[in-house]
């Protein structure tokens, strides 16, 4: 079977805006598999019921702000982690950071591993796809004495 990843900072995301496309996914053929910081609960959900629906969650530390690296750098490797087990072939990114982390994995700096086993990226609006390059700018700039690893 298929695995795609909807991955979002905030829980509660895919509950109140994606719910449709995740029955057209499942309609499809595809596992869905939902990625967020689950005790962030911005938007109200019953974990429960998304998992009746056939979605399997995976709670990831990632933090609203792009800046508070040591909750990021962590959810970045929890990503890689949901991504390799799960056999994960395509990822729908929302949010900035969630869609800044879910740009990485194939962006090499997960080390290019996910280049030929994700098909697919998906970005909720042309405006993500243009930051993606500012934000990558603004965070070589910010932190490039911390960067580098992630490219070992």
């Amino acid at each position: 079977m298929k695995n795609i990843l909807i991955l979002t900072t905030v829980s509660g995301f895919l509950k109140k805006f994606e719910m449709e496309n995740v029955k057209i996914l499942q309609s499809m053929g595809y596992t869905v598999h939902y990625a967020a910081n689950m005790n962030e609960q911005h938007y109200p959900f019953d974990e429960r019921e998304l998992e009746r629906e056939g979605i399997r969650l995976h709670h990831i530390d990632i933090a609203r702000s792009p800046y508070m690296l040591n909750y990021n750098v962590k959810a970045f490797g929890q990503l890689i982690t949901v991504i390799k087990k799960n056999h994960i072939c395509a990822i729908h990114c929302h949010t900035p950071v969630g869609g800044m982390l879910g740009r990485q994995m194939d962006g090499g700096f997960a080390g290019g591993s996910f280049r030929s086993s994700i098909q697919l990226m998906v970005f909720t609006s042309i405006k993500e796809r243009l930051l993606s390059t500012i934000q990558f700018i603004i965070l070589w700039r910010d932190f490039s004495h911390i960067l580098p690893i992630f490219l070992l």
